[in-house]
This record gives C-alpha cells, sequence and structure tokens, in this order.
C-alpha cells in the first residue's frame, strides 16, 4: 500500500532521515521503534506528507505521495498526534463530526450518512455517554478516545499513531491499543504505530522496524527484531528476552546491577 524508497531528510544540515526503505503492505500492523532522536517523528511526518524529504520517493497505492491534495491525502490517512487531542472547547460530538472534514463538498453541512457514521463510530469506541461533553473537561485518556474516534471518523484506509500510548497509564494504554486492533481486524486497515515500548510493540504488531540515528537497523517479525545483541547495538542495554506466557511473543527485563533481595532478608530489615 505505502512504498518509500531511499527517505532522506535534512535539518539545519544535519541529517535526521539517512536512506530510510520500507513497505507496507494492505492490513498490516508495523511498528517503528527506536531510541530517542532515532528519527521516527520525522520519518511519520514524511510518510504522511506533512514534510516533504530531501532525496527519495513515497508511493501510496501505486500513486505518488505529493501528487495527492492534502484533502485526498486525508481520504486515505489519518494521523493520531503523540499529544492526542487537545483540551479544545468543542463537544465530544463535534470534535469526531470534524473527522467527516475530507468528505464534505463545497457546502460544510453534513448528510444524514456522515451522522451516523459519527454516531456508530463514538458507540464503537465506547464514548457515546461523553458525546455532549466538552473535550476540555476530559481526562486524558478519555480525550486520547475522543481524537481516536476522530480518525475512526475520517475512515482512513492508513491509520499513524505517533506515540499514542506517551500519557496514558496501563489500563488506558491497552484499550486503546485493543481498540486499534479490533478496528484494524474489522476494516483491513493498514496501521503504522510509533511506540517507545518495546514489549507493547511486540504484542500489537506484525512487523517492526527499528531505527538508530536516521537509519534502519532491522526489521522484521517481533521474534526475529527483539534480539538481546539487537536490543544492545541499538538501545546501549542488553535485556533478557523471554516469551510471553499467553501471547508466545518476545517480551524484554531490563538488566539490573542489583542483587536479589528475599523476603526474608525485607522482613528482617
Amino acid at each position: 500500500m505505502l512504498i518509500a524508497e531511499g527517505i532522506t531528510k535534512l535539518y539545519g544540515g544535519k541529517k535526521i532521515l539517512d536512506g530510510i526503505h520500507l513497505r507496507l503492505e494492505r492490513g498490516e500492523f508495523l511498528g517503528l521503534l527506536g531510541p530517542n532522536g532515532s528519527g521516527k517523528s520525522t520519518l511519520v511526518k514524511c510518510l504522511t506528507g506533512e514534510e516533504r524529504p530531501d532525496a527519495g520517493t513515497i508511493w501510496l497505492e501505486g500513486k505518488e505521495l505529493f501528487s495527492y491534495s492534502r484533502k485526498e491525502r486525508a481520504q486515505k490517512i489519518a494521523v493520531l498526534p503523540q499529544e492526542g487531542m487537545e483540551p479544545v472547547p468543542f463537544t465530544v460530538e463535534e470534535v469526531v463530526m470534524m473527522g467527516r472534514y475530507p468528505y464534505q463538498g463545497k457546502w460544510s453541512w453534513l448528510e444524514a450518512a456522515d451522522r451516523e457514521m459519527v454516531n456508530r463510530v463514538l458507540q464503537e469506541t465506547g464514548i457515546d455517554h461523553l458525546s455532549g461533553r466538552f473535550v476540555h473537561h476530559l481526562s486524558g485518556g478519555e480525550r486520547q478516545r475522543v481524537a481516536l474516534a476522530k480518525t475512526m471518523a475520517q475512515e482512513p484506509e492508513l491509520l499513524v499513531l505517533d506515540e499514542p500510548t506517551t500519557y496514558l497509564d496501563i489500563r488506558y494504554q491497552c484499550h486503546l491499543l485493543e481498540l486499534i486492533r479490533s478496528w484494524q481486524e474489522r476494516k483491513q486497515l493498514t496501521v503504522l504505530i510509533i511506540l517507545h515500548d518495546i514489549n507493547l510493540a511486540a504484542q500489537y504488531c506484525d512487523r517492526l522496524l527499528l531505527l538508530k540515528e536516521g537509519k534502519l537497523v532491522q526489521s522484521g517479525k517481533p521474534e526475529e527484531v527483539i534480539q538481546p545483541t539487537v536490543i544492545e547495538e541499538v538501545y546501549g542495554v542488553k535485556p533478557l528476552v523471554i516469551r510471553h506466557p499467553q501471547l508466545q511473543v518476545p517480551q524484554i527485563l531490563l538488566p539490573s546491577e542489583r542483587k536479589s533481595v528475599s523476603l526474608f532478608q525485607q522482613t528482617k530489615g
């Protein structure tokens, strides 16, 4: 669905992306990993048309990405930024309706089908009971669900998420990723997601790309990418890699210099 060849991007003469090649298949759930400053967000901005690369080409469904108009791209690609939904003074329903903008004609009113779509999305994301509340009165987790609902109302073919779980507790992290995975499976949606949590990436992504200093270090299935030597090369720590007892995907435990303390020693102390 999306092909990028030789993507290079410079800021102030510094090379942030260095000849990145990737292929994203329709219906795939692809995770983008790497330490801070590795170029993940810059790559996403190029792949979604927000910024032009200094070198390289991007094709979306066989057509050069920048040959699409902004509105045409919005019908194909929806982006959920790291910040999620700002605490804007609009109701939840109004914000979700904004997701229908790419399909509106010269006049801005919504058709009955648009309203039906919005109502369905509110129900699917479990926020229909919040529809009349103002977004700036909601919690961070609730606002993130509103942001996701807005992208769902957009009916994209490709959903791009930039660290969507950063400001969420573990309950909302799991809930958000389960919503995305369920939506992806029902609609054969293609998903590209930036995550810092390697364990979550292994649990939800079909394939992983690992960046370091603007270069692609490793790509493949989670078990091919999450290897102690690879993680050490990219992050500078050599983890213990184990298997998730239910999903059988690799999970990492970080090393520690501390010695284990027995329950007896804790109690005695």
